[in-house]
């Protein structure tokens, strides 16, 4: 059985700013109360349990359950890891022609279904599951 490259391609601002930071912990905390209070059926909740569940969450509950034990310091740890890199799995650097955007590659040998090392937590995870990427401004 051999090993495959997964990977991940993402654009977005050089620099992840404090106010688009600031939004998606926000949202993030708007995320959790909803979800503390059982409040499944409104937005922003709502349409995030559809993206996760469509995509990585079998069911509502699943989802629900990984939100909650999901660390406070999640946005503000992507952010770092977007603006400083720090994993040995991610490179990125200045769109060519464009100097205000990155380029983030994430990547790694696995014979699972994905990279789960590192940024690859935060990257594939976190901030897809929680449909935050609009948020930050990245692709």
């Amino acid at each position: 059985m051999g090993a495959d490259l997964c990977g991940y391609i993402l654009v977005g601002p050089e620099t992840l700013e404090r106010d688009r930071v600031n939004r998606a912990r926000a949202r993030l905390r708007r995320l959790r109360q909803q979800a503390g209070a059982g409040k499944t059926d409104r937005k922003p909740l709502r349409a995030v349990i559809k993206h996760a569940c469509g995509a990585y969450f079998a069911e509502p509950g699943d989802f629900l359950a990984w939100l909650g034990d999901l660390p406070a310091s999640t946005v503000t740890d992507f952010a770092a890891m977007w603006n400083d890199g720090g994993y040995r799995d991610q490179m990125g650097r200045r769109a060519p022609g464009d100097a205000a955007r990155r380029i983030i590659v994430l990547a790694e040998t696995t014979g699972g279904d994905g990279p789960e090392e590192g940024s690859a937590w935060w990257l594939a995870q976190a901030m897809d599951y929680l449909d935050l990427f609009p948020v930050l401004g990245i692709e």
